[in-house]
């Protein structure tokens, strides 16, 4: 990380404490790691180092919480939203680079405010639930190419899938499994595209270990809250992550 920043440990320093900090949050709320580390890392490393950077330790915090969760089957309206997300994905990696960074993060936010809006007034009933579900390729679709894009889908998917799965684990199960299948896809994209230099990839694999320790911290956290507390957070950071979104789309 210190070469990349340039040989500033302190400015190192700073990099890893962000990741281990996102990841707690990551681990705590099944969400939230590129949200704080992109951002935060950008005004460090420049906003194209620091998505690829963020990406695989995102891929790996993950894949950990994929591992401790206990396994859920999967309906068929959760297979098309994963279809259209890897979809998504791959084509918003190939897009990285080409498209402006702040329209996208503002299109990013505009639209999960639209769906807290829409989605986070209850639980819906079986009609309003089916109705939702019956959305699951679109929001699959406009959410993997802004992931890919811009490394930060998380707040849009998560207020879809808050809105249909009430029980905390299998919302943590499925969002998790999202993301794995997203950030695989992106990895990979911009791996072949040739994104990556040997020094981008020396700070990812240090990230990965403030994000480990991070996540495990996290983990234990989400293990204490309550069932309805979790969810109630879930929505604020969703709305305040939102927020910052269109700030930074409008002022930078």
């Amino acid at each position: 990380m210190a070469s990349l920043i340039g040989g500033g440990v302190a400015g190192a320093v700073a990099a890893l404490v962000v990741v281990a900090l996102a990841a707690i949050l990551k681990g705590a709320l099944g969400f939230g790691f590129p949200l704080i580390a992109v951002p935060t890392l950008a005004s460090i490393l420049g906003a194209r180092p620091a998505v690829l950077v963020v990406a695989i330790p995102a891929l790996a915090a993950n894949l950990l919480i994929l591992r401790g969760c206990r396994r859920h089957p999967l309906e068929p309206w959760y297979l098309r939203l994963a279809a259209t997300v890897l979809l998504g994905s791959v084509g918003g990696a190939l897009l990285f680079g080409h498209l402006p960074v702040r329209v996208l993060t503002l299109g990013l936010g505009v639209v999960t405010l639209a769906l807290v809006a829409v989605l986070g007034r209850g639980a819906p009933d079986a009609v309003t639930g089916g109705k939702l579900r019956a959305w699951a390729p679109l929001v699959g679709l406009v959410m993997g190419v802004l992931g890919g894009a811009t490394d930060i889908s998380g707040p849009g998917l998560v207020a879809f899938l808050t809105a249909i799965e009430r029980d905390r684990e299998r919302f943590i199960y499925a969002l998790s499994l999202l993301y794995v299948i997203l950030g695989t896809a992106q990895v990979a994209t911009l791996a072949r595209t040739g994104a990556y230099s040997p020094v981008l990839l020396e700070a990812a694999a240090g990230a990965c270990v403030p994000m480990a320790a991070g996540v495990a911290i996290g983990a234990r956290i989400r293990a204490r809250l309550p069932s309805e507390l979790f969810r109630r957070i879930v929505l604020a950071v969703v709305v305040i992550s939102a927020l910052n979104l269109v700030r930074q789309g409008i002022w930078g």
